[in-house]
């Protein structure tokens, strides 16, 4: 499975403030009736970031399946918040010394799967069993692709 690392960045806070204060102006009838060239303006602006936003929840995106052996523990859209929860369950709920923990890749591959391993007191590295694997979350289902 290939997946790519390129995620649109959401609009910033304060492009969502604009578009928020732009619906705003557009509900009070004499700002839009006033001056109709500030109102074209104004709907122009707000329809490009919501299309800036619908372009973003229908993209096809990466996410993280964080697992225990073969149980899912789940998915996340950061790979360090994965990253986190393996690290957090292996101290606290399993009690793991980890000692210089660190993520190994299963394979070469930009893609592969990562294990959260650590040095034992022999100074090799021992996987515990926590792997995040890389998956894609589609937008919508297309039926041409390929099981």
């Amino acid at each position: 499975m290939t997946t790519t690392n390129y995620q649109p960045a959401p609009p910033s806070p304060e492009r969502l403030d604009q578009i928020r204060e732009a619906l705003a102006r557009l509900a009070n009838p004499d700002v839009a009736f006033a001056r109709p060239h500030t109102w074209a303006a104004m709907l122009r602006d707000t329809m490009a970031g919501l299309d800036q936003l619908t372009a973003q929840l229908a993209a096809d995106r990466p996410a993280y399946r964080l697992l225990v052996g073969d149980i899912s523990c789940g998915y996340y859209a950061a790979l360090e918040a994965a990253q986190e929860h393996a690290m957090d369950v292996a101290t606290t709920a399993e009690g793991l010394p980890l000692k210089d923990p660190h993520w190994v890749p299963e394979s070469g591959e930009e893609d592969a799967a990562q294990e959260l391993c650590h040095v034992d007191g022999h100074m090799d590295s021992v996987g515990t069993g926590y792997r995040i694997r890389p998956v894609t979350i589609h937008a919508a289902y297309d039926p041409a692709a390929a099981w």
